[in-house]
């Protein structure tokens, strides 16, 4: 990653030896994979990967059912990615694939470079912003949408109804998550004084989200009321379907069963089956394990399409 955020370690990791184009694609053609409909390309920051295009072209080419392809990023080196956003847009068919930029929202002004630790962040993410929607115009054919991700943490509380109001602004959707200090992927155990939420500011924190509740359907306003439920230290109310109808790939081919479980059991999906591993004992076990101990805690809204049932679908998903 090019950012040294506070709330995410990810840039102080171990460097791995990336999968090529060539060895994703023979990864992805494999029958375990064919079912896949969205594919997130996320970091770190994934526009620094030079052969984004090919990736993109070898997802695309490989994984028939796809429908929509997303890019999860921090939004700063703005003219790199919309570059590789450009590149990416050329190997969609515009009439079967859609394209997703999620962008992060941490504050407005000196609060997001505070948190972001560049002065010029927030400068640069409305760049992004700006481009992004000129991109929009110049490619009228193709299905393009802009969100945000929002971290909620000591350093940004008392400024989520400014993030909201600009994110919809911006016409954009808006995702928030609780913060998460561990010593696994996010790496953040030394920043925990910096990160976590007093009882005061988790009170700030609950009512923002109930006030905002009635702006969503069903299925996002269940989501919020997770997170209600954390600040008030209760479990998590629905199940999360990462380890079901979701995986993690990280950079190397590795799958890790989730971002708070990174280090716990990795699989080189280049030198094992998928899916005999996806159906043993082993992934069984890590359901179970994580399911027990991570899950009723979590506040991180990954595969929350996944976690809505056929009802909240029905009446409108999450947006």
């Amino acid at each position: 990653c090019d950012l040294t955020c506070q709330h995410c370690g990810a840039w102080r990791g171990e460097k791995r030896k990336e999968l090529t184009s060539e060895e994703l694609g023979k990864l992805l053609k494999q029958s375990f994979f064919q079912k896949i409909e969205v594919v997130w390309l996320s970091g770190g920051e994934p526009s620094l990967r030079k052969d984004l295009k090919e990736l993109a072209e070898v997802i695309t080419q490989a994984l028939r059912n796809l429908k929509i392809l997303g890019m999860a990023s921090n939004g700063y080196a703005w003219e790199r990615i919309l570059a590789r956003t450009e590149e990416i847009l050329k190997e969609l068919d515009p009439e079967k694939q859609g394209f997703f930029l999620h962008l992060s929202l941490d504050g407005l002004g000196e609060v997001h470079n505070q948190i972001r630790a560049r002065e010029d962040a927030f400068e640069n993410l409305n760049r992004t912003i700006e481009g992004f929607n000129s991109l929009k115009a110049r490619y009228p054919r193709h299905q393009m949408e802009l969100g945000f991700n929002c971290v909620i943490q000591k350093a940004n509380y008392f400024q989520l109804k400014e993030i909201y109001q600009f994110a919809r602004k911006q016409k954009a959707s808006i995702t928030f998550n609780l913060v998460e200090i561990t010593d696994q992927y996010y790496d953040n155990l030394e920043q925990k004084e910096k990160l976590e939420l007093s009882e005061e500011e988790k009170r700030v924190v609950k009512e923002f989200l109930a006030g905002i509740l009635g702006d969503f359907p069903a299925g996002y306003q269940s989501w919020l009321k997770s997170l209600i439920a954390l600040l008030e230290n209760k479990p998590r109310l629905r199940k999360c379907l990462s380890l079901y109808s979701t995986l993690v790939l990280d950079s190397d081919g590795t799958w890790i069963p989730c971002p708070l479980a990174s280090e716990w059991y990795r699989v080189n999906f280049l030198e094992i089956e998928p899916e005999k591993f996806w159906k043993g004992k082993i992934a069984r076990a890590l359901r179970k394990r994580i399911r027990r101990k991570l899950c009723p805690g979590c506040g991180l809204s990954c595969s929350l399409g996944d976690s809505l049932s056929f009802e909240e679908f029905f009446r409108g998903g999450f947006k």
